[in-house]
């Protein structure tokens, strides 16, 4: 009979899976010493660094997987963490959500299993295109300028024709 793991050690194995998941993507993930940091990992991707705090949910209410996403509850401050990577088990799902589209916010709902339904955190799931790694797309400065202003923006991987449109862009 397997044991049921507690919230520190689930995290643990999620922060393993984190590693393992964007190392085995080309990145650089390094771990701060002690547990004194707002933030679990530093990922490099060659040109720019990210704090990175992981996260794991098994906890479902309504229709959505909900992730603590603050410290004691207190809300992370501003420059303590640059992004969430947050995963639900049960589907396998990473969400690499930019931790600007969070703050000052104390948890956030990601809806895994609703694939018909267009929700808030979509855009983050298995975003790792947000470090900046080869493999995927990602936001440059002059992307991000072409987003603002309306243009179609690739989120998918490279190689992949389908475009998203930024929701601000109108359709014919």
């Amino acid at each position: 009979m397997r044991k049921r793991l507690n919230t520190k050690r689930r995290g643990e194995v999620v922060e393993l899976a984190f590693l393992y998941k964007a190392t085995k993507l080309g990145l650089i993930v390094s771990k701060p010493y002690g547990d004194s940091a707002p933030y679990d990992f530093v990922v490099d991707n060659g040109r720019t660094v990210s704090k990175v705090q992981v996260k794991s949910s098994n906890f479902k209410i309504k229709n959505g997987y909900v992730f603590n996403c603050s410290r004691h509850e207190v809300p992370y401050r501003e420059g303590d963490v640059d992004i969430f990577a947050c995963y639900v088990p049960d589907y396998d799902a990473w969400f690499l959500i930019p931790a600007a589209r969070i703050h000052p916010h104390l948890c956030l709902i990601v809806h895994p299993h609703l694939e018909e339904v267009r929700k808030k955190y979509d855009r983050y799931r298995d975003a790792w295109w947000i470090f900046g790694n080869e493999e995927y797309d990602w936001p440059t400065v002059e992307a991000r300028a072409k987003r603002k202003a309306g243009a179609t923006f690739p989120w998918k991987r490279k190689g992949n024709t389908q475009r998203k449109t930024h929701s601000s862009q109108k359709r014919a």
